[in-house]
């Protein structure tokens, strides 16, 4: 694991003859809003060492690392609880994640690496944590055995956002993320797709996927057996039980674990009705699937691939607002992931949101030889997966900014994260403001609906889309038909959209067979997307009229404008 980069900027050559003092993350105090949460007083936090806290017997690790070694405390973060519950099942894993693996006696720092905004990253702590001074309890959480490894691993993630107020509410994906190389997933529950859901959580528990799940908003009826709404479990396995050997039937029981610990025996009624049994003191029980698919409303999936090859491109602040470029050379057929990260408001508390920004990528191979390029794929929600042959790539990404309020002074850098089963090779290419790429591959497309509705014999060809349906990308295309000139006035339909090319013009001369094509790009991803063009004639000759170029053939002329040939890295190919 290559961590080099140091949270804070903070020295790592840390003066042997003093005991640490973690400026960086001072002693704090609550806000009243999380006194009430908690029920609790700030009067009453103290901070204390781990040894003042469980005594001479505490350690980071035992034998191995286990499910009982972590226990929520008042807090109830169950998103992080049940993230490193599953978790704990993969003590190498951790292991990694710890340069310190025994408590310092001589006063130097726990060293903790884990990724912020995608980069790993060294955290420096000392062993100090919050206790309620009545009864020696972490507000957060504890550790029945003395094993605080998960205890640390809460406080680094404290720290990286700002402080454990900051860490109450959260989800499971952001730790997966944080605290492993893998792939995540959020995926959400469709009862009507029941069978094809538990074929996919059968192939993930064969994968040795760690795996967690959050209840619905609206099980309040629940939570008189430890079923609170919006709160996370653990999925820690599986069991295929015959019910009936005369009939054959099976049931289906899924390996669970309520962070909270607790499965209220005593209301059998529930219990039964639920069909929960095999119940456990550290909150691990069996549980009915058909009956999970009806409480539970989504799950997250890490998948551990060891042999994931990772690449991690900074995006310099200059080119934030660009159509960037990234070349790819892909040597052997390989499955590729390809992500933007964006900074993440858990670590830059000051920043405003950009949850709804638009995260366009666009994959392309390239054929050097015949100078050609043709789509692969796309995605707007800052992931895109796919398997690759052989060959050369170009993925086009934009993250764009220029649709908030954010000053672009205040912009921080974002991150594009490569994951192959193969090696790959790939240079951080020129931008491509001009959108030749861009077009290039959007307009023969297009050009196959225009001549579907040129059966029509309209005057007027007129209509709009999103050529790449995974992009907040959409486009408006005109075409005259008639035998003469015409001025037209343009309309757009469109919900929260920004031009990508200037604003759309007031007036256009159209000639015989001329195309006017304009782009444009979402605003904000959760709006509508309804989308329709109109065009209004007018009577007279307009002198400021736009007049866009007559094309014989589109592909051939933006064939010609982009040579691909020509395309050279702003640096050497690396790996």
């Amino acid at each position: 694991m290559n961590c080099t980069q140091y949270l804070n900027n903070e020295n790592p050559n840390i003066n042997q003859n003093s005991k640490f003092i973690d400026s960086s993350f001072p002693s704090q105090k609550f806000s009243s809003k999380t006194e009430n949460l908690l029920q609790i007083d700030n009067s009453n936090i103290v901070w204390k060492t781990a040894k003042e806290i469980f005594g001479e017997n505490v350690k980071i690790f035992g034998e191995t690392t286990s499910i009982k070694d972590i226990k929520i405390g008042p807090a109830e973060n169950s998103y992080f609880l049940s993230a490193i519950s599953s978790l704990s099942e993969f003590p190498n894993i951790i292991l990694q994640l710890f340069r310190t693996l025994s408590l310092p006696d001589d006063g130097s720092p726990i060293e903790i690496c884990m990724k912020i905004d995608g980069k790993w990253t060294v955290i420096f702590m000392d062993d100090k944590f919050m206790v309620n001074k009545e009864n020696n309890v972490p507000i957060f959480s504890t550790s029945p055995t003395k094993n605080i490894w998960g205890m640390i691993l809460e406080k680094a993630w404290a720290k990286s956002c700002g402080g454990y107020e900051n860490i109450i509410n959260g989800t499971s994906k952001e730790i997966f993320e944080a605290f492993t190389p893998f792939r995540v997933f959020e995926i959400n529950i469709k009862q009507d797709e029941s069978e094809a859901f538990w074929k996919y959580l059968y192939s993930s528990f064969e994968y040795n996927c760690m795996m967690t799940c959050l209840t619905k908003d609206n099980i309040t009826d629940l939570e008189s057996i430890g079923f609170i709404s919006n709160h996370s479990f653990s999925i820690l396995g599986y069991e295929e039980n015959e019910l009936n050997k005369n009939k054959n039937s099976i049931i289906k029981l899924l390996k669970m674990r309520n962070p909270l610990n607790i499965i209220d025996i005593s209301k059998k009624d529930l219990i039964e009705e639920l069909r929960i049994q095999n119940i456990k003191e550290n909150g691990i029980f069996l549980m009915d699937f058909y009956k999970f698919i009806k409480i539970f409303s989504s799950i997250t999936v890490c998948i551990p691939i060891s042999s994931l090859k990772n690449y991690l491109i900074q995006i310099p602040k200059e080119k934030s607002y660009d159509f960037g470029t990234i070349r790819i050379m892909i040597k052997k057929e390989s499955n590729l992931s390809i992500s933007i990260i964006p900074p993440s408001q858990r670590f830059h508390q000051d920043m405003l949101p950009i949850q709804d920004i638009p995260k366009n990528l666009i994959l392309i191979q390239i054929y050097r030889n015949k100078k050609k390029a043709n789509y692969i794929s796309s995605s707007y929600n800052e992931s895109l997966f796919t398997n690759l042959k052989p060959g050369e790539y170009i993925c086009i990404y934009n993250f764009d900014y220029k649709t908030t309020e954010i000053d672009r002074d205040d912009i921080q850098p974002f991150n594009i994260s490569i994951s192959s089963t193969e090696p790959i090779n790939y240079c951080l290419d020129k931008s491509d403001n001009e959108l030749k790429l861009l077009k290039y591959i959007m307009i023969p497309k297009i050009e196959e609906l225009a001549k579907y509705k040129e059966r029509f014999k309209e005057d007027f060809v007129v209509f709009t889309g999103n050529r790449f349906e995974l992009t907040s990308f959409g486009f408006c295309y005109i075409k005259n038909n008639q035998r003469k000139t015409k001025y037209i006035k343009p309309s757009i339909y469109l919900r929260n959209f920004k031009s990508i090319e200037g604003e759309l013009p007031t007036s256009i001369k159209m000639k015989k067979n001329s195309v006017f094509f304009f782009l444009f790009n979402r605003i904000k991803l959760k709006s509508a997307y309804q989308t329709g063009a109109n065009v209004v004639f007018y009577k007279d000759e307009v002198n400021d009229a736009v007049e866009p170029i007559i094309y014989d053939k589109i592909p051939e002329t933006y064939c010609k404008e982009m040579q691909y040939e020509d395309i050279k890295c702003d640096y050497e190919l690396s790996s």
